[in-house]
């Protein structure tokens, strides 16, 4: 069983669970940002962001996108 909080997801789709590897629950997730802390990837773009948060924001919207684009092709 997926959870969240004790809170069962496993039917949930179309989720990106990411962490900075500093965050204690880092192991158990998919994105691991290295030399990110919690919710790094979803702060404003900055000059100072290390590689590895670039590229989970570039993972995260790519897939955001897919998902929109099926979802919408769906209904058309």
């Amino acid at each position: 069983m997926l959870s969240i909080g004790g809170e069962d997801i496993s039917s949930a789709t179309n989720i990106v669970f990411s962490n900075g590897n500093l965050d204690p629950w880092a192991p158990w997730w998919s994105v691991i940002v290295e030399g990110g802390a919690h919710h790094l990837d979803l702060r404003e773009d900055n000059p100072n962001d290390p590689q590895s948060v670039r590229d989970a924001r570039n993972f995260e919207l790519a897939n955001i996108r897919k998902w929109l684009t099926e979802y919408y092709n769906k209904l058309f």
